[in-house]
């Protein structure tokens, strides 16, 4: 499931709406959601060692 501004919808719902196979979205959400933990880990290193 993917939140997108406070609106729960599916992989499924939101590829349907996209017009784009419901696997690739799961891919595609998938590294973006990868890329952010990332991001958020890196910030949260940063605060610590200040």
């Amino acid at each position: 499931m993917l939140v997108l501004h406070g609106v729960d919808k599916s992989t499924a719902q939101i590829a349907r709406e996209l017009d784009v196979n419901k696997d690739d979205l799961h891919f595609m959400t998938e590294h973006l959601q990868n890329g952010i933990d990332k991001k958020k880990g890196s910030a949260k290193q940063v605060m610590l060692s200040t």
